[in-house]
């Protein structure tokens, strides 16, 4: 599995070149994002990737597994690049691209730079050290690591609303990236198994569509849990605060 922060590689690209001005490795808060929505998002919700996809995408067009996406999401490097400006005019390039000639997959770095300037990364960053392993092996949300951070604030009520803004912030970031990341992983696993990856293929592009969808779906089904979670925390904190000024 990668690492979190792994340092990328430098690539010679061939068809990538024309596409995108200039790719290089991705910055860190970009990488952070990559990392975070694979390991605590994608991985931790693969059951429920999987079921979605199961549900809307024929089993005959299921040549790949979501988990063989996943597979190569979690061993290959992502790379970032500034589209040049003919393809965005054309529409061809919006978030990400995988390019089979180079078997990479390119996020859009203006995408990135406008998602983080919506959503606070440099805040919402903070709730990725609120993770733990639980006994499945996939992370997940600890609720005592939350109750330790909101233990620190003076006020109970300003730290609650921050945490909760920020874990929102969060997994809007996971929905988006995670449904690029997916989408794009699909293309590059279905190219490397043989078969057919192009959108003009009805079957490929009916899996590679869902398979992004599914992770942008599942994303916002986890988002309210996670916000629960934190209240908990919160009413719990508040409860203790309340024993020990008796």
């Amino acid at each position: 599995m990668r690492s979190l922060l792994l340092p990328l590689l430098a690539y010679t690209l061939a068809s990538a070149g024309c596409y995108y001005e200039d790719i290089q490795e991705c910055g860190t808060n970009e990488q952070i994002l990559i990392d975070g929505v694979t390991l605590f998002g994608i991985d931790a919700e693969s059951d429920s990737i999987s079921t979605l996809i199961e549900q809307n995408v024929p089993k005959e067009d299921r040549v790949v597994s979501p988990g063989q996406v996943l597979e190569n999401l979690l061993t290959n490097n992502v790379q970032c690049g500034v589209p040049n400006d003919i393809y965005v005019g054309l529409g061809e390039i919006k978030y990400a691209t995988y390019f089979s000639d180079d078997q990479i997959v390119v996020l859009n770095q203006n995408t990135l730079d406008a998602l983080f300037n919506v959503y606070d990364f440099d805040d919402a960053q903070r709730v990725i050290d609120l993770y733990s392993l639980n006994a499945e092996g996939k992370y997940e949300l600890d609720k005592e690591k939350m109750k330790a951070r909101l233990r620190e604030e003076e006020s109970l009520t300003t730290g609650f609303a921050e945490l909760r803004g920020e874990i929102s912030d969060l997994y809007r970031l996971f929905s988006r990236v995670g449904d690029f990341l997916f989408h794009e992983f699909t293309h590059m696993t279905l190219d490397l198994e043989g078969f057919p990856h192009s959108h003009s293929n009805a079957s490929a592009d009916l899996l590679v569509n869902e398979s992004g969808w599914a992770v942008r779906d599942t994303m916002e089904d986890v988002s309210d849990p996670a916000i629960d979670l934190a209240i908990e925390a919160y009413e719990e904190v508040q409860a203790e605060r309340f024993i020990s000024n008796q």
